[in-house]
């Protein structure tokens, strides 16, 4: 889990917190219609961008990546069930289980980059939702006085810590991903105009990371799979039409009928240059008795 996912998934958390207290303050200044749309809306961002985290750390596993979101949205649901009425809390509850579904499907359709981008905005409107208790509440008295000049400072600052949270959790994103880049530059340094793809296993962990990766046809594709798991896995591709290239090292402890084989000892990595011939869609998958059927499969794109 990279920093931003869990800047991401705590900051779900405090949103969830801190409209249940709101909630539970100013149930009274709101409308049944007025909590309802709050639920709605909270429920729904809060559980897709719920899923969209968990469907892109867990991508691969959309069965564990949608079970966290179910998650989420039954903690919205039971929040808000205690502070805003049986009502709200069933809107927030349907809500919050419809967007971890979608999220997660999302998540696990969708490139990881795409999946970020959609992760901030959606992120955004979670945050957003706060203000609906404020901007929603109605008010017995209506006060047009103006005590000074200095009104707007409140909104301005609210709105400029707003923006320096979300920046603070974008730059762990860039960190993340920058040192990632940087590895895979260094890479290409070595082999020349390599366009690296790196696969990794954790530990104990029958995921492909990603398991979903997009080449270019034509373009010379260094392959790598890093293996950080105390056994051994490997990656084979079938019927995939590609060229070798004259120092291409084909890593393999036996022999296989696949087009790619990539084999990886314990806490080892292994490493196969070629170049995809034909554009198309092919799976990929451990070998290894069993890996494949506990969800060891990815998917390579070739454009």
């Amino acid at each position: 889990m990279s920093p931003f996912h869990l800047f991401t998934i705590l900051s779900l958390i405090g949103v969830i917190v801190i409209n249940t207290i709101l909630g539970y303050i100013g149930k009274k200044s709101l409308t049944k219609m007025s909590a309802m749309m709050i639920s709605m809306f909270s429920g729904m961002s809060i559980g897709i961008t719920a899923g969209l985290a968990a469907g892109s750390v867990y991508q691969g596993n959309l069965f564990v990546s949608t079970s966290l979101s179910l998650l989420i949205g039954l903690l919205i649901g039971i929040s808000f069930g205690i502070t805003m009425g049986v009502l709200s809390g069933i809107e927030a509850l349907m809500s919050g289980i419809m967007g971890g579904m979608m999220g997660a499907m999302l998540g696990e359709m969708i490139f990881l980059d795409q999946s970020v981008l959609m992760t901030k905005i959606f992120l955004t409107l979670s945050i957003s939702s706060i203000g609906l208790f404020f901007i929603l509440r109605k008010d017995e008295k209506v006060n047009i006085y103006i005590p000074n000049k200095k009104w707007f400072l409140r909104p301005i600052s609210f709105l400029c810590v707003f923006v320096l949270y979300l920046s603070f959790g974008s730059s762990l994103n860039y960190t993340y991903s920058g040192h990632h880049l940087s590895l895979q530059k260094d890479r290409n340094d070595s082999t020349g105009q390599v366009n690296t793809l790196s696969i990794s296993v954790k530990k104990q962990s029958f995921v492909y990371t990603p398991s979903t990766l997009k080449i270019k046809e034509g373009q010379q594709v260094s392959f790598v799979l890093v293996n950080s798991d105390d056994i051994e896995h490997d990656l084979q591709i079938e019927s995939i039409p590609i060229q070798y290239n004259s120092d291409s090292i084909h890593h393999s402890s036996h022999q296989s009928d696949a087009d790619i084989h990539l084999h990886a000892k314990a806490n080892s990595e292994s490493q196969i240059n070629f170049i995809p011939v034909a554009k198309g869609t092919y799976e990929f998958y451990c070998s290894v008795p069993g890996h494949k059927e506990n969800g060891m499969v990815g998917k390579l794109i070739v454009y």
